[in-house]
């Protein structure tokens, strides 16, 4: 170690940036000591060295933090917050992975409604929904083979995407899936039990796309609901010409009101045994210039609206 009057003077960090030979004679040794410069500047160059370590793990942690915070966005944006399946944007995602290349399996899309899920939620609170919803989807993800995926995709709407072996095949699957969400839940002193309805539409007979096959199944379902639910159904073509037969007749029946089309006939209740009248019924009667059933331009009874 040197002197302090051997030391040179001056800023260490300028010295290190514009190397200079000092030459001086120290009191202690009375010797010229030129590698003094060195002494000095290089626990500036150290530490200068720990700085640049410090700041490059810092920016390490902090663009680790960003990957994994994006990666946890990703996952949320991706699945249901309550039971943790997949919501509608990862089920479309998972339906054009699956549909795409050149040796495609044929895939099934099952759209599950649940049935009596309203009553459940009146009656006993939104809280036990939330539970039957989370058991729900633990069975379902029970009943996923393997190549398939489980979601939901809002309210009590749940769907499962599967590899299409056989027709049979997914018969007996959608079965399992009615008789497993059937089964009562039991939760938290309360025996909730539901059904469930499911509609069924094939890649790629009956869509090329995911909200193609998410159309048909939901057509499906929907029949199902009308002839006495608890019943899965395949989607047939007739359903959705049905479909538009009917939104064109409604259209053209709130057209006919404004027009005058429909007019009134009075129709007189007699009595078999005197042959009195007592009275009048008023039947409303549809003269369509295109919806004929006679040379009278009269709707056929068949075509009426029933709701």
């Amino acid at each position: 170690m040197s002197c302090y009057a051997c030391w040179p003077s001056g800023n260490a960090l300028d010295n290190w940036r514009k190397p200079r030979r000092f030459f001086g004679r120290c009191s202690l040794c009375s010797r010229a000591r030129p590698v003094e410069l060195y002494l000095l500047w290089l626990p500036d160059v150290v530490f200068l060295a720990l700085g640049c370590v410090r700041k490059s793990m810092q920016v390490r942690r902090e663009m680790a933090a960003r990957a994994d915070s994006e990666a946890q966005a990703q996952v949320a944006a991706r699945h249901d917050p309550l039971t943790g399946l997949p919501n509608r944007r990862r089920l479309v995602e998972a339906i054009e992975q699956a549909t795409k290349g050149t040796h495609v399996q044929q895939h099934a899309l099952f759209l599950i409604d649940l049935d009596r899920f309203k009553p459940v939620n009146d009656a006993f609170g939104h809280e036990t929904g939330d539970l039957v919803l989370c058991e729900v989807a633990e069975r379902l993800k029970s009943l996923t083979p393997l190549g398939g995926i489980a979601a939901r995709l809002g309210g009590d709407e749940f769907a499962l995407v599967v590899p299409c072996s056989s027709r049979n095949g997914l018969m007996r699957l959608a079965e399992q899936v009615i008789k497993a969400i059937a089964a009562p839940v039991d939760c938290e002193r309360v025996h909730a039990s539901v059904g469930a309805t499911v509609g069924i539409a094939l890649y790629p007979e009956n869509g090329l796309t995911p909200e193609a096959l998410l159309r048909c199944a939901d057509l499906a379902m929907y029949r199902g609901k009308r002839q006495g639910r608890a019943a899965f159904r395949f989607f047939e073509q007739e359903m959705d010409e049905e479909l538009r037969s009917r939104a064109s007749l409604e259209t053209s029946l709130l057209s006919a009101i404004t027009k005058g089309e429909i007019r009134p006939h009075y129709q007189p209740l007699v009595s078999m045994s005197d042959n009195s009248v007592h009275g009048f019924e008023v039947l409303a009667r549809w003269y369509h210039l295109k919806r004929v059933c006679s040379h009278r331009m009269l709707l056929f009874p068949s075509r009426r609206i029933l709701d």
